[in-house]
């Protein structure tokens, strides 16, 4: 599987995805990552997604959702629906690319150099360490 990935702002280009591809179910579901460059997807209802190891790739769809990046530099999509929901994101180490979409959102950069967009509705964004 391949997905596009764009970084800083720059052009984008397909980059594979080395480890598992998880999706969820309707109701709320605890994904997690193998250590590879993972892609978990949680669809509806309030989920946990974790990527662990290596460059993740991270979406919570829709529901009040925890994602966690860990280690390596991960990309990480919150809200996919026009909600109030509160989704918490944690990017973890790594120099991490964050989009808290739609919601209320609480998001931790983590270490690293991350770029964070808080997206729609009121987000409490919080840096931490690193160039942010």
């Amino acid at each position: 599987m391949w997905v596009y990935e764009i970084r800083n702002g720059g052009t984008g280009t397909y980059q594979p995805v080395s480890g598992m591809v998880l999706t969820g179910t309707p109701n709320g579901d605890v994904l997690e990552g193998a250590g590879n460059d993972d892609l978990l997807r949680g669809l509806d209802s309030n989920d946990i997604l974790r990527g662990n190891d290596g460059d993740d790739w991270l979406y919570g769809g829709d529901g009040t959702d925890t994602l966690n990046g860990g280690t390596g530099d991960d990309f990480i999509f919150g809200g996919e629906t026009e909600n109030d929901l509160r989704d918490v994101i944690y990017a973890g180490d790594g120099n991490d690319t964050v989009d808290a979409g739609y919601g209320n959102d609480l998001v931790y950069g983590g270490n690293g150099n991350d770029t964070i967009n808080g997206g729609f509705g009121s987000d409490e964004l919080i840096g931490q360490g690193g160039n942010d």
